[in-house]
């Protein structure tokens, strides 16, 4: 009698093992996973960044070249010339 509670007591504490150790495998999959989608994530961020920081550098270039050209236009100095009136 008392060796079938132990054996009873062992093969419970081994399926309660069993579950927590699936348990635990479940748990550090998800983690795995989620560590995946925020390393996903933060390159997509990353990706976005750049690309966006690129587009604010060229339309600053843009727009400097073009006060630039303005400047360059205002600097010059008109030409004026005459009109030769032809006479009747």
């Amino acid at each position: 009698m008392l060796q079938s509670k132990r054996d009873k007591f062992a093969a419970a504490t081994q399926h309660a093992n069993e579950k927590f150790a699936k348990a635990a495998a479940r748990d550090a999959e998800f983690l795995r996973e989620r560590e995946k989608l925020l390393q996903a994530d933060a390159a997509k961020t990353a990706r976005l960044k750049a690309l966006r920081l690129a587009k604010e550098a060229a339309d600053r270039e843009a727009l400097a070249k073009e006060i630039e050209e303005k400047r360059a236009a205002a600097a010059r100095p008109v030409r004026r010339t005459r009109k030769i009136v032809a006479s009747p």
